[in-house]
């Protein structure tokens, strides 16, 4: 019976696929785990270079953002620089009236000496005309002593501006200088361990900094570069003018200069601030302005005429023939007038301009010499040109007048009209052999974020052992997930993206850039951070 059993359960094949279920059912539990685990892996890793991401993305927005503040305050300088010239324009436009009422008064007590002191008596005796005489010399004597008082008012006014108008907008430009310096402070700040981790940690709450003080010197030497020192070093007027980009500080001092200067004088208004011929283009709509024009042609041609221009050029001297050289140039174009100019000194005119009179009548009436009723601003006192009241006129006995000639002086407020050049303020360094090509990206800063996972108690020391590593050569750890970022602040204005980078237009932007080709920005700045990259994402060519 018994073997009978054994032989009939040996040939039944129930039970056996429990054996093989079994086996399988541990096959597929590996895999689950094996799955479940890689996936995990991924997941952190991926979490992990997000967090990487971000926070290489949010320091370039800052960068961008520093830019872009930048780029307002310039342009806010600009305008004051405008406004600085708007005012030195009304100051020339005073001083020609006051020299043009030299003129006036001359003319009036010329008149008045028909009949004026002894000659009186002589007068009254001629009949019927003889009291008439006296009355008109009377008239023109108080009629010049009342132009003599609105000159004298005319000059406070233009002392006001020089010392008061000016020097309040120069400070106004240091403020806005002051607020970007602020701002590029903030932007280096934000470099830092706990503002980077603040991010990174929003993505992946594990994340530590790998080599953090290698990517922080890395970080700020580019932002920092993008910055021309010199410009924000600017003071004063003492540079040679003739000094340029390649004769050293002075000279990229001067190339600062000229790209403020330029754009300073881009900005300006024409007709009457800057060039201004009266009656002129600009203003020939005015109600009486197309009558006065009319009157001006019955007058030969006469016209008003005037610049006002930052110069490059020698601090112009006091004298007479020195301000008339200066300003007869600032009429001819070239480098050192109205182009690119180094705005170590301003000028402003405003004379009357009769092409009929000719010059030996014209020169002694003050007519079209160009360096009366103007206001020349240096780096020391400045000075202007225009009627001299403490010594109004040259007298010539002719019969019976006595002819007054008006007599001008270029040395009339000395030390009201100070200038101290272009002040200091944010310009993008694009000095640089290479920084024409996109190889370099333009020059323009890029961010460098490495962070590794893991909360364990290791992760310090493992930090300062990359570290040691990366200057000295030797193999790092393998363990360890490590993920590293690159981002870009660039300069892109929509429809011109040929235009170079700069700080005048706030058309910085931020973006994600590829890792590989930032290596040799890395390498060439910081060479340990570039070999602790190197070994950990097994670049061999870069860590040689």
């Amino acid at each position: 019976m018994v073997l009978s059993a054994i032989r009939r359960l040996a040939q039944e094949e129930d039970g056996q696929a429990l054996v093989l279920g079994a086996l399988l059912m541990l096959v597929v539990a590996l895999a689950v785990l094996s799955v479940s685990s890689l996936g995990r892996t991924l997941y952190e890793e991926i979490r992990l270079q997000n967090a990487a991401d971000n926070a290489a993305y949010s320091l370039a927005a800052q960068q961008a953002r520093a830019f872009n503040f930048y780029a307002y305050a310039n342009r806010a300088q600009i305008a004051h620089y405008v406004t600085i010239l708007q005012l030195l324009s009304a100051n020339a436009i005073v001083l020609g009236l006051v020299s043009g009422l030299g003129t006036l008064s001359a003319l009036l007590e010329t008149a008045a000496s028909v009949c004026d002191g002894p000659k009186q008596p002589l007068c009254k005796a001629i009949p019927v005309v003889g009291p008439a005489l006296v009355t008109l010399a009377t008239l023109a004597k108080a009629l010049a002593g009342v132009v003599r008082t609105a000159a004298r008012a005319l000059l406070e006014v233009g002392r006001w501006i020089g010392r008061v108008g000016v020097p309040l907008l120069v400070a106004a430009n240091l403020f806005l200088f002051a607020s970007q310096a602020a701002m590029l402070a903030a932007t280096l700040a934000r470099f830092r361990d706990e503002e980077v981790l603040r991010v990174a940690r929003g993505t992946a709450p594990g994340a530590r900094l790998a080599f953090a003080e290698a990517t922080f010197a890395a970080n700020a030497r580019r932002f920092l570069q993008a910055h021309l020192e010199e410009a924000m070093t600017l003071w004063g007027t003492g540079d040679p003018v003739g000094a340029r980009l390649e004769d050293g500080p002075a000279g990229r001092r001067n190339w600062a200069r000229r790209g403020m200067s330029e754009l300073v004088h881009a900005s300006r208004q024409d007709s009457l601030v800057y060039d201004r011929t009266f009656p002129g283009t600009g203003i020939g709509g005015l109600p009486g302005i197309s009558a006065l024009r009319a009157l001006f042609d019955v007058f030969a041609g006469a016209r008003f005429r005037g610049h006002t221009r930052l110069h490059s050029t020698a601090e112009p001297g006091q004298g007479t023939a020195s301000a008339r050289r200066y300003y007869e140039q600032m009429e001819k174009p070239g480098y050192g007038t109205a182009r690119y100019p180094t705005g170590n000194s301003v000028g402003a005119n405003f004379y009357l301009e009769v092409p009929a009179i000719p010059d030996w009548l014209a020169e002694p009436l003050g007519i079209g010499r160009r360096e009366l009723g103007s206001v020349t601003a240096t780096g020391t006192q400045g000075f202007a040109c225009a009627w001299d009241l403490d010594r109004p006129y040259r007298e010539m006995p002719a019969g019976a007048i006595e002819i007054h000639v008006p007599r001008f002086r270029c040395d009339l407020g000395r030390g009201d009209f100070p200038w101290w050049g272009i002040g200091p303020f944010m310009h993008f360094d694009a000095t640089r052999d290479d920084c024409g090509s996109p190889e370099s990206d333009f020059c323009q800063p890029d961010v460098w974020v490495a962070l590794r996972g893991g909360e364990d108690e290791k992760a310090t020391e493992r930090e300062a052992a990359i570290l040691r590593a990366a200057g000295s050569g030797d193999p790092l750890p393998e363990e360890g997930r490590i993920a590293v970022a690159r981002a870009l602040a660039y300069y892109h204005r929509p429809g011109t993206w040929r235009e170079p980078p700069n700080f005048f237009n706030p058309h910085w932007r931020a973006k994600l850039a590829p890792v590989e080709e930032g290596w040799r920005h890395v390498g060439q700045q910081s060479p340990d951070l570039a070999r602790a990259l190197a070994t950990l994402l097994g670049r061999e060519e870069v860590r040689r």
